[in-house]
Parts: C-alpha cells; sequence; structure tokens
C-alpha cells in the first residue's frame, strides 16, 4: 500500500512550486522601469522588439508593456517633465507606435519639438506620426512611412499615398524618398 505524503510536505511543495513560477513569470516578462529616462525606457522598447525576432507585433497595444509606457510618455508630457531635446525625441518615438490618435497628435508634436530644441531626429518622428494619424483615420498617408499586409495578395504594400508628396517634402520632413520606402516593402515580400 503506497504510504501518503503528509499535508504539510504538499503545502511546502505547492508553495516553493507557486514562488518558481513566479519568478520565472517575472523574469521572463519585466515591467517597464518607469522611473527611467525616455531613452532608456524606447531602449527597452526595441529590446522587445529583438526578442519578437523584429517583429512589429510588440508594438500592439496588447503585446508587450507597451500601455505602460505609453501612459507614462502622456503622463510626462502632460506634466512638462519633458525638458531636452533628446526626452522630446525619444518621448515621440515612443509614443509614434500608438493606434490612438490623441497618442499620435502628442508623438507628432514631440517630434516638433525636439526639432526646433535641435534633434533633427524629431522631423521623421513627427513625419511618420502624420501618417499614422492618416492610416488611422483611412485617410492617404503623406509620407509614404505606413505599410498594410494584403489578404488578397499575400503581400505587403505602401499603404494609400497621397500622390502629391514629393521626394523634396520627404527629405525636409527628414525621411528618405519614395523609392527607399517601395525597396522596404520589396524587402518585406
Amino acid at each position: 500500500m503506497p504510504r501518503s505524503i503528509p499535508s504539510t510536505i504538499l503545502r511546502s511543495l505547492a508553495v516553493t512550486s507557486l514562488a518558481l513560477l513566479t519568478t520565472v513569470a517575472c523574469a521572463s516578462t519585466p515591467t517597464v522601469q518607469l522611473e527611467a529616462s525616455p531613452a532608456e525606457i524606447y531602449g527597452g522598447m526595441t529590446r522587445d522588439q529583438d526578442l519578437h525576432d523584429g517583429s512589429g507585433s510588440v508594438f500592439g497595444e496588447d503585446g508587450g508593456r507597451q500601455k505602460e509606457r505609453f501612459a507614462e510618455m502622456m503622463r510626462r508630457a502632460e506634466a512638462g517633465e519633458l525638458k531636452t531635446a533628446e526626452d522630446h525625441f525619444y518621448a515621440g518615438a515612443i509614443l509614434v507606435r500608438s493606434s490612438d490618435l490623441e497618442q499620435l497628435l502628442i508623438a507628432e508634436s514631440l517630434g516638433r519639438r525636439a526639432t526646433i530644441l535641435g534633434d533633427p531626429r524629431g522631423r521623421p518622428v513627427a513625419g511618420e506620426a502624420v501618417d499614422r494619424q492618416a492610416f488611422q483615420n483611412g485617410r492617404p498617408q503623406k509620407y509614404g512611412t505606413q505599410y498594410a499586409y494584403s489578404h488578397l495578395t499575400g503581400n505587403w504594400l505602401i499603404y494609400l499615398l497621397d500622390p502629391t508628396t514629393t521626394d523634396e517634402e520627404r527629405a525636409a520632413a527628414g525621411l528618405p524618398d519614395l523609392a527607399w520606402f517601395e525597396d522596404r516593402v520589396r524587402q518585406l515580400n
């Protein structure tokens, strides 16, 4: 006849197992360090993307810690805590990944402010935010930064594009010419 395991040992094993599972879960999904600088938070976002093999799925608001990042950058922007050109750039670069129109408007504003404060990396952030707003509203984008997947053809394509936008306008926004975006789509396919 098999011997039964005393209940105190069973409880101890259950507690140990739960602690181990919690430790493993926490190690695999660290939280966003909200006291970090915008540059450090952006670095965490890119590391998350690297963990997903470069997939944009990490930017989905339900995937990863994006909601926390977006909320923290919005809080800092609204509280006037972003002081430097670099802070404005990184906060905008985080928010431009959002699909929320208010956050995209703030991303555009932060990109423009970064540029005014002396960081030219803000220009393409503002340009991409303009395109993402158009994308979210179902309107043609201005610059060509947004791609869409066609389930009909099984290929990526540049999302609806305003054909009157020139490469000079793209350059003024700190963005590459249309041929660069077309090449990028070919690489995706």
